[in-house]
């Protein structure tokens, strides 16, 4: 017989099990955020929604309807100033003109009535006072011989319309700086100076069929008042100067350095005998108008931008601030009706939650 197997039991130690860690159950994304990384968001009332939208279309439109007011009658008046400027300029041109024709055919009967061979008679000193008399712009008429050597004019006949107007010589330096154009054209306009008194304007024809003469060539002048042109002026500023820059006529202390005004430049370098424009003399702006008259002779007319455009600004302001009390009132309306139209629609969103 088989002998039988001994078995031996080895002990084996319980082994421990680890408890179970209890863990939460992890929350939503959106509720691990905290308060200071939420964002912020403003919401507005239904009221307040369209008070805000009328007010910005009320605003829109009165801003677009007062742009385009204000443009269309700034421009507006602009055109009609430099229509009255150029009126104004042809005005005063035409008025010096004839005052130049009616001076100029005084000195040419003058020339015609009196021989540089003969002395004047009394009879004609007595027609040359008579016809001073009927003029009301010639003050003094002066028949002279200019001499070429001396450089320097011989009276031989002068009248005055008063005795105040005795002291009057003739304008040697003015006739000596305006030789070649006499020579040229046989016409003189200067300046003619007074101290302490009112400067006259001084006209004078030449006879260049006698320039020869032994005396000299004749030349018949006629001093002019300012104050015949100041009185047929336009209501802007005026000045009335030559080609050279010479001021003859002015009726503002600012026309001063001509030659430095850009319209006066753009009166000389214009092929137009005419014209209007707009235009700046350091921070003052103008608007000016010119005419060429003729004898190297240009008048010009400027009215300060400001002055002109008066009317039209104060218009201008008044449109703006009807504007402003339109859309004040725009906003107290639409926020009285803004909350009576949205009553109804608020009820019906809180009865829908």
């Amino acid at each position: 017989m088989s002998e039988p197997i001994a078995t031996i039991a080895i002990p084996v130690e319980p082994t421990l099990e680890t408890a179970p860690v209890y863990t939460p159950p992890t929350e939503p994304e959106a509720k691990k955020t905290t308060s200071a990384s939420k964002p912020f968001k403003v919401r507005f009332s239904l009221s307040t929604k369209v008070l805000v939208s009328v007010l910005l279309i009320l605003l829109a439109t009165i801003i677009f309807l007062n742009y385009s007011t204000i443009s269309i009658l700034v421009q507006d008046k602009k055109n009609q100033t430099f229509q009255v400027q150029a009126l104004e300029s042809e005005v005063v041109s035409q008025n010096f003109a004839n005052i130049l024709h009616n001076a100029f055919e005084n000195t040419r009967s003058f020339l015609a009535a009196i021989d540089p061979n003969k002395a004047p008679t009394e009879e004609k000193l007595q027609e040359l006072q008579y016809a001073l008399k009927n003029q009301n712009d010639i003050l003094a008429l002066q028949f002279v011989f200019w001499d070429f050597k001396t450089q320097f004019a011989k009276t031989f006949v002068k009248g005055t319309k008063a005795s105040a107007y005795d002291s009057i010589s003739p304008p040697h330096n003015a006739l000596k700086e305006s030789l070649n154009n006499i020579l040229k054209d046989g016409v003189f306009i200067a300046n003619y100076p007074r101290p302490d008194e009112e400067s006259l304007l001084v006209v004078g024809l030449a006879d260049l069929k006698l320039k020869n003469h032994p005396s000299g060539m004749p030349i018949a002048l006629a001093f002019l008042s300012k104050a015949s042109v100041a009185s047929k002026k336009a209501n802007s500023e005026v000045v009335i100067a030559n080609t050279e820059g010479e001021i003859l006529f002015n009726t503002s202390a600012e026309f001063k350095n001509i030659n430095a005004d850009p319209l006066f430049n753009f009166a000389v370098s214009s092929p137009l005998s005419s014209g209007v424009r707009e235009f700046s003399i350091g921070e003052n702006e103008y608007f000016g108008s010119f005419s060429r008259l003729g004898y190297g002779l240009v008048i010009l007319s400027r009215t300060p931008w400001d002055k002109a455009m008066k009317g039209a600004l104060y218009l201008a302001e008044k449109l703006i601030l009807l504007g402003c009390m339109a859309l004040a009132v725009a906003a107290l309306f639409s926020l009285f009706f803004s909350k009576t139209l949205t009553l109804n629609l608020n009820r019906i969103f809180k009865a829908t939650k």
